[in-house]
Order: structure tokens, then sequence, then C-alpha cells
């Protein structure tokens, strides 16, 4: 509970696959968020996150799953898409001083450890890198878009999922 928002946040780990990138699937529910997602009203997962900008190409947000924002500045020269870089220095978390640029097909969000959050051109999360190049990949329905219907890991191991007529996540 931010009890200075007033917003309540829970999380819960419903799946966790070992692997030398593990997948650990977690719902995510937001009070005040009235939106239909993956898990019903307010409730959605831990791959769930995107990249969104009210000044294009100056500045950007990641979007988490629990609704919360994460600012990034633009530190390199130049006003298009191509030679973006932006950094995050506001807060002192896991996204201090991690830097999104441009990967000729999306976005690449560094952490100072080496792990990469790769998303897509205007399209949510794709996959999860480890220093090691250790990846996890996330499958969409509509390419970069739309449900995901498979997370692969690694070493071969996957998860599927499936949803109802709502886009409500049914089985994984």
């Amino acid at each position: 509970m931010d009890l200075t928002t007033g917003l309540f946040t829970t999380r819960n780990t419903d799946l966790y696959l070992p692997d030398v990138s593990p997948i650990a699937f977690t719902r995510v529910y937001r009070t005040g968020d009235t939106n239909s997602r993956p898990f019903g009203i307010g409730a959605t997962h831990n791959y769930a996150s995107f990249l969104w900008s009210n000044n294009q190409y100056q500045d950007v947000n990641l979007i988490l799953p629990d609704g919360s924002r994460i600012y990034y500045v633009r530190i390199s020269a130049g006003t298009g898409w191509t030679d973006a870089v932006y950094e995050h220095t506001a807060t002192q978390t896991e996204y201090y001083k991690s830097r999104i640029a441009w990967n000729g097909n999306g976005w690449d969000l560094t952490l100072k450890d080496g792990t990469v959050y790769v998303h897509g051109e205007n399209a949510p999360l794709q996959a999860i890198r480890d220093r090691n190049g250790n990846q996890i990949t996330i499958i969409r329905a509509s390419g970069q878009t739309g449900n995901i219907t498979n997370i692969n890991l690694p070493n071969g191991r996957f998860v599927s999922f499936a949803y109802d007529g709502s886009n409500r996540s049914q089985q994984q």
C-alpha cells in the first residue's frame, strides 16, 4: 500500500521454471486500474512492461506492470530515434543509470549489471537477456504485439499460454 496515493498493489508468483535464466511468472494486481488485463480487471503479469513517451525521442517512460513509471531523459545529441540514447537517474532503484537505445528493431533497456530488456518498436517486452547472453524470449500472438503465447527459456524449455474470449489468461 502506497500511503501517499492510496494505491494497493500485490504480487504473487504462480509459476517458477528453473534454467540458466529462469522464468518467474508473477501476477500483479493494482487497485484503481479499471482495464481488463490478462488476469482480469487491474491484474496483469511481470512480463507486461512497455515504453511510452509524450515527447517522442526526447524522453521516454518505462511503464511497469504495476503502473509505475521509470523516467528516462535523452543523453545523446540529435532528435531522431536511431541515434537516441536515454538514461534514468531520478531514483535509486535497479534502473538507476540504466540506458535505453535503439537496436535496429526496437529498444534495448540495459541495466548496470548487464541485463537487457528488449522492447519492440511501439511494442511491449520481447525478451530478457542476461550479461552472458542467455535469453528468455517472449512470443506474442501478433508478432511484437498481442497476448503472450509462449515464453521460451535458453535451454529449450517453455511455457505456453491460452486465453478466453476476453483475452484473459486461462491456462499456463
